[in-house]
Parts: C-alpha cells; sequence; structure tokens
C-alpha cells in the first residue's frame, strides 16, 4: 500500500543523544551531597551527539534571575535544582526538580534535547520535571519556591 507520508522515498530517523555513565555518576555525586539552592546543568554535544555536565552550580538564590543572566538565550539545557523543603514536623528534605529550558532555537536543535529529555530523566530517576520556554515567565519561580507541591 502507498503511503503519502514517504512519497519522497526518505525515512526520517529520530537520533537521541547518548547518556554516558560517567554523567549518572557524577549526577549522583551532585545528589549525594544534600547542598541545596544548587543546580546539576546539563547540555546536549552537537559534535559527538552525546550528554554531558556543563558545570554546577552552588548558592543560587534566585533560579530564574540566574537562568537570565547565566543560560545562553538560544540553546536548550537540562536542569537539575536542588531545594530544601521544611515539613511541619521539623523534618527536612531535599527535592531536586529537573527543568528542561527551551528557548527559541532551531528545530534541528530543539528535536535533539526533546528526543533525549524522556531517557536523561528516566536514567537519573527525576520525577519531578518542568518545562521552560521563556524566562521572563514566572512559572520557573513556582515550583522551585513551591517544593511542598511536589
Amino acid at each position: 500500500a502507498d503511503c503519502p507520508l514517504f512519497d519522497c522515498g526518505v525515512l526520517f530517523v529520530m537520533t537521541t543523544c547518548d547518556i554516558p555513565d560517567e554523567l549518572i555518576t557524577a549526577f549522583k555525586q551532585f545528589k549525594k551531597s544534600r547542598k541545596t539552592k544548587r543546580a546539576f546543568i546539563i547540555k546536549v554535544n552537537m559534535e559527538e551527539l552525546i550528554v554531558e555536565e556543563e558545570c554546577v552550580v552552588e548558592d543560587i538564590e534566585d533560579i530564574a534571575e540566574f537562568a537570565e543572566e547565566e543560560l545562553p538565550e538560544s540553546a536548550p539545557r537540562f536542569i537539575v535544582y536542588s531545594g530544601e523543603y521544611t515539613h511541619r514536623d521539623g523534618r527536612k528534605s531535599y527535592p531536586m526538580l529537573f527543568i528542561y529550558y527551551s528557548p527559541p532555537t532551531t528545530i534541528a536543535l530543539n528535536t535533539l534535547y526533546v528526543s533525549t529529555k524522556s531517557r536523561l530523566t528516566d536514567k537519573m530517576q527525576m520525577m519531578k520535571i518542568c518545562m521552560v520556554r521563556d524566562i521572563d515567565d514566572p512559572s520557573i519561580r513556582f515550583p522551585v519556591n513551591n517544593f511542598k507541591h511536589f
């Protein structure tokens, strides 16, 4: 049977990036530290098609301000933000939030990040996930300032 989607004779295959074990090991070390107000920044290496740690940033008072000042305006990033939440009974927990920062960029770059996000969050065992397209959008502050909602 003829399929109009393949009339041109080209089959498109979505490629995701490799996620090296070294990245997961580095993330586990970040997670174990139990320090708060810090971020584990991850980027896609376009030449090698691998996901790699860009940096760890300490003492972030305002994640939205940090993102606006420090993240590239036209390149996506994955950010794991570590916070602290004090429960009513005084116990402390250290929730982590996975933020997919996706500013306007090329379709190819955006597709590469989107196709990698699910596998990456699975390997990192992240449960709290949000997406931010615009740094000026106040929604980036909500999840970080309201960990109790997660």
